[in-house]
């Protein structure tokens, strides 16, 4: 995925019109200054945008679905006691 977003040129927000399908012009792939993390960044940026537009992810009134959980970084590197929601469910 970063070897075809990431590439120079595409999914540059300095764009004016960003290029995140097919070719970029070989003006803007020249032109590009952006270091290869900032071009993997913008990439995922791009990526996580078009995912979260898609409609594909569980939604609740209208919004894309997201859960929260937290947990203490001992149970999460052991694998092991529960996590609580944000709203307060305990999950193991």
């Amino acid at each position: 995925m970063l070897a075809r977003l990431a590439a120079p040129g595409l999914c540059n927000p300095d764009d004016d019109t960003p290029t995140v399908d097919g070719t970029p012009p070989e003006d803007a792939a020249r032109g590009d200054m952006r270091s290869n993390a900032q071009r993997n960044h913008d990439a995922l940026s791009a990526a996580f945008r078009a995912l979260l537009a898609s409609g594909k992810l569980g939604q609740h009134n209208g919004l894309p679905a997201t859960i929260i959980v937290s947990t203490t970084l001992k149970d999460l590197e052991s694998a092991t006691g529960h996590g609580l929601t944000g709203g307060g469910a305990r999950l193991p």
